[in-house]
C-alpha cells in the first residue's frame, strides 16, 4: 500500500509543477501591454490629427527635415516661420500638439 502512495504522490507533485510552470511561461506583463497599446493608440491619433491640420503642407515631410525633436516641432507649430499658419492652443491644444509631434518626429522623420 505504501509503494503506491508513494508512486501517486510523486505523480501528484509531476503534474502540480508542470501545471505551475505552464502558468508562468504563459503570462503576460500588462504594464507592457498597456504601454504598447496606449503608443499605438496615441500614434494613430497623432497621425489622424497630422492628416487634419498638416499634410495640406506637408505631406512629403520634405519641410519638416530640420526638426530635430518633438519638442522643436511643437515650437514651429506655436511660433511659425515664413508662411506657415501659426497653431494656437485654442485651435491645437497641447495633447494634440505633442501627438503631432511625436507622430511626425517618430513615423515621419526618422523613417526617412
Amino acid at each position: 500500500m505504501k509503494k503506491y502512495s508513494v508512486v501517486g504522490l510523486s505523480l501528484f507533485m509531476v503534474f502540480l509543477l508542470s501545471c505551475i510552470i505552464g502558468c508562468k511561461q504563459g503570462e503576460t506583463h500588462p504594464a507592457a501591454s498597456k504601454q504598447a497599446a496606449t503608443e499605438t493608440t496615441h500614434e494613430v491619433r497623432g497621425e489622424k490629427l497630422f492628416h487634419e491640420h498638416c499634410a495640406m503642407c506637408h505631406s512629403d515631410g520634405n519641410r519638416m527635415k530640420d526638426m530635430k525633436s518633438p519638442g522643436a516641432i511643437i515650437n514651429t507649430m506655436r511660433n511659425p516661420k515664413d508662411s506657415m499658419p501659426k497653431f494656437s492652443e485654442a485651435e491645437v491644444p497641447n495633447d494634440a500638439a505633442d501627438a503631432i509631434a511625436k507622430y511626425i518626429f517618430f513615423s515621419v522623420l526618422l523613417k526617412k
